[in-house]
């Protein structure tokens, strides 16, 4: 991973859940927007869903998404 051991803070945004079980959204900070996976493993693990527009600190590392080259946090806590 490029950064592991990461905390960020931000409202959700974009959130969709497909039928994989994996959530996808984007922590939205004034004019940054940062896209974000959950994967379903660690998504049973929460306490809460995260939801649209709930302000949120997650907890990740970066990962580069082949398929499009794009940089996301891949999320393992949402507090």
């Amino acid at each position: 991973p490029i950064l592991s051991d990461v905390w960020v803070t931000g409202e959700v945004g974009g959130l969709s859940a497909p039928a994989s079980g994996h959530l996808y959204f984007s922590l939205v900070d004034g004019d940054a927007v940062l896209k974000c996976a959950l994967f379903k493993q660690h998504l049973r693990r929460q306490g809460r869903r995260p939801a649209n527009g709930l302000q949120v600190t997650v907890h990740g590392r970066f990962d580069l998404y082949p398929r499009t080259g794009m940089l996301q946090l891949l999320v393992d806590s949402v507090q």
